[in-house]
């Protein structure tokens, strides 16, 4: 009869309840934690999903850019633009800015040239280039 009646204040106690209660606010603590973390970590994966898709897309796009740089049509228009190469029997004009009127007047390159200049030989060029002041380019 002593034990079951010491069980029973046991259970009856005021301590054990506060030792319960205490019990149950550790682990109630320790998981409100738990789950304010799982919230981050599952906001930062849809941060670094996100990320990860505007990677790839800037990707698609400079592999994009890359296959531009290396197409034909591109490297015409480089040679063209920079480098003022033209395509045999094409002609080349030169646009002229006229401040005065705003308009633009079509100049071909091959008119541009002296005739006198296609007639001499290169050596006559030369001798021109060092002795007279008076060439134009």
């Amino acid at each position: 009869m002593g034990s079951s009646s010491f069980k029973q204040k046991l259970f009856n106690s005021k301590i054990l309840f506060i030792v319960c209660l205490f019990i149950l606010f550790f682990f109630s603590i320790n998981l409100t934690k738990e789950a304010i973390n799982k919230q981050g970590l599952n906001k930062e994966v849809i941060n670094l999903k996100e990320q990860i898709g505007l990677l790839k897309r800037g990707n698609f796009n400079l592999l994009a850019e890359i296959e531009n740089y290396k197409s034909f049509t591109f490297i015409e228009e480089e040679a063209r633009t920079k480098l003022s190469l033209k395509r045999p029997g094409e002609n080349v004009l030169i646009v002229p800015e006229d401040p005065m009127n705003n308009q633009n007047s079509l100049v071909p390159l091959v008119n541009l040239k002296n005739d006198k200049n296609q007639a001499e030989t290169n050596p006559q060029k030369w001798l021109n280039y060092f002795f007279n002041n008076n060439l134009s380019l």
